[in-house]
């Protein structure tokens, strides 16, 4: 397996655990000033990107590919409504609770533990 296969898959199981953590964490895992419901949604969306890849390679099962199928899907409906993409919205709706849960049911089928992410690839630029 090469090294950049396990490295997409670190970042996907990352991301995973990402969003099956409680919002305090979530917003935890960013400096001040970033949009942390933005955020989530684009690492989301660059690691699902990888994962037909992933299948194909066996790093993956089938039912795994299908949870992110969902959830890739749970995300395309909710970024037509613009009043679930802030901090309150992530902590309270029941949009970023069904991705939470299917983030942790995902976990259980990749049989990864639920922690914090450790977001090891990510840099952020200090704007002042």
């Amino acid at each position: 397996m090469t090294e950049e296969i396990l490295e997409d898959y670190d970042r996907l199981l990352e991301v995973i655990r990402l969003l099956a953590c409680e919002a305090d964490v979530q917003i935890g895992s960013f400096p001040d000033g970033i949009n942390v419901t933005d955020e989530i949604a684009i690492l989301f969306e660059e690691c699902y990107r990888s994962s037909d890849y992933l299948r194909l390679e066996g790093r993956i099962s089938a039912h795994v590919k299908l949870e992110l199928d969902d959830t890739n899907l749970k995300f395309k409906k909710m970024s037509k409504q613009h009043m679930l993409w802030s901090n309150s919205s992530l902590a309270e709706s029941e949009e970023w609770l069904r991705i939470r849960r299917n983030a942790r049911d995902i976990l259980e089928l990749m049989g990864a533990d639920y922690k914090v992410p450790s977001l090891f690839w990510l840099q952020f630029v200090n704007a002042r």
